[in-house]
């Protein structure tokens, strides 16, 4: 929200996407720069950071080819309605619960998938009480951060490990399906409607990228923009495919060609799968027989199982080229920021939410983010790394003009 500082200069929090249009560098001038203007807000702080270090020139050019990666994490997908690591882990404690053995030791439950994909288990594991592991899964799970930080800590045990992955998969296509973002059209008039995801960063992002204008244009800031998702859900990607095709009346065999050509996720740990380019039957949210989740599954990797490699080599890469870095619903694990961490550093501007972190987790997060950067902290300081007390949608917002 627009807020005089001490300058008495009407400014926005939207402190780079003004960088650009030189709002900021024009405010600073008539106010007779360093000397009269103090910095009350986080754009302009980081503002006054930029032009002492690199100069206004580089200001006001630094948006034109800016390359950007997204660091995704659970608290991002929550406002689609899908679960944080505490809320998943209390429904897999709960759903691990409900498996049973009955009188004449048939695997039964309440949820009839999950007994079905467990006697597939037990099957493939004869010399393990299945049901056992549950219940050990269902009261372990709880005392640790996240299912992720539980089975790293069961490693060795690679029963415990595959009902782990399939809860997890049981869980987040439920969840998928309960979502603002699941459709499955009966007849060719269906529509998404978008009024249900308005409030999201996803809907925030694509109208920011849509001032430019054309679907051209759009697909040229697009190819600059690089999604690092550490969630298993597929928020991302039919976002996008629904929202190219509502704004430019785009088909669907369209839609598809453009997500290939210029969207670019990446999943450090897997995903459920891959999606089908159309509305109906994509997959989303597909939990219909017991083998959906036995797949969805088979795609994902733990803590334990240490990610892709090339995917890794991938995400590092796109990390040490970039010129922004926007962690969007973070957690800053240490196993996740290890993971990471570039190899030859970098040198760009980073944002992020922390809403609902302490003080001092916050500073351990922008502590651990700044050994990336080459030259001690290359053109920021430690400082400048001010994550804002917001939720995903609204720090897009407050930065929209950085993505025109």
């Amino acid at each position: 929200m627009a807020k005089p500082n001490a300058c008495g200069t009407r400014y926005s929090n939207s402190a780079v996407g003004q960088l650009k249009a030189g709002h900021y560098y024009d405010g600073w001038l008539k106010a007779g720069g360093a000397a009269n203007c103090v910095p009350t807000g986080l754009g302009e702080r980081i503002f006054i950071n930029l032009f002492n270090q690199i100069g206004s020139e580089e200001i006001l050019r630094m948006n034109e080819d800016s390359r950007i990666v997204f660091v995704v994490g659970a608290g991002a997908s929550v406002e689609f309605g899908l679960p944080v690591g505490s809320t998943l882990k209390q429904a897999i404690s709960s759903s691990a619960n409900s498996v049973e053995v009955e009188d004449f030791g048939r695997i039964v439950g309440t949820d009839r998938l999950l007994s079905d994909v467990a006697r597939w288990i037990s099957n493939e594991y004869p010399d393990v009480n299945v049901v056992s592991e549950m219940k050990k899964i269902s009261a372990g799970v709880l005392l640790l951060p996240s299912i992720d930080n539980y089975l790293h800590a069961h490693s060795t045990n690679d029963c415990r490990v595959k009902l782990g992955k399939i809860l997890i998969a049981s869980e987040l296509l439920a969840a998928e399906k309960a979502s603002k973002l699941f459709f499955n059209p009966t007849n060719f008039y269906d529509r998404f409607d978008f009024s249900q995801t308005s409030d999201t960063w996803l809907a925030a992002l694509f109208s920011a990228l849509c001032t430019v204008g054309k679907v051209e244009d759009v697909a040229e800031k697009l190819k600059k923009i690089t999604f690092v998702s550490f969630n298993y859900d597929r928020v991302i990607a039919p976002f996008f495919f629904l929202a190219i095709q509502a704004a430019f009346d785009l088909s669907e065999d369209e839609a598809d060609r453009f997500c290939a050509e210029n969207l670019n996720i990446l999943h450090p740990y897997g995903s459920l799968g891959e999606l089908k380019p159309k509305a109906e039957g994509s997959g989303f949210g597909k939990r219909e027989q017991s083998q959906d989740i036995i797949d969805a599954a088979s795609s994902l990797r733990v803590f334990t199982e240490g990610g892709d490699e090339k995917v890794r080599s991938e995400v590092r890469k796109s990390l040490e080229n970039s010129d922004s870095i926007f962690f969007l619903g973070f957690s800053f694990l240490k196993l996740n920021m290890d993971y990471l961490k570039p190899d030859d550093g970098v040198e760009c501007q980073c944002f992020g939410t922390n809403l609902g972190v302490s003080e001092y987790n916050d500073n351990k997060a922008k502590n651990r983010i700044s050994t990336w950067y080459k030259n001690g902290l290359g053109r920021l300081n430690v400082q400048s790394l001010e994550f804002d007390q917001v939720g995903c949608s609204d720090l897009i917002n407050d930065y929209s003009g950085f993505f025109e």
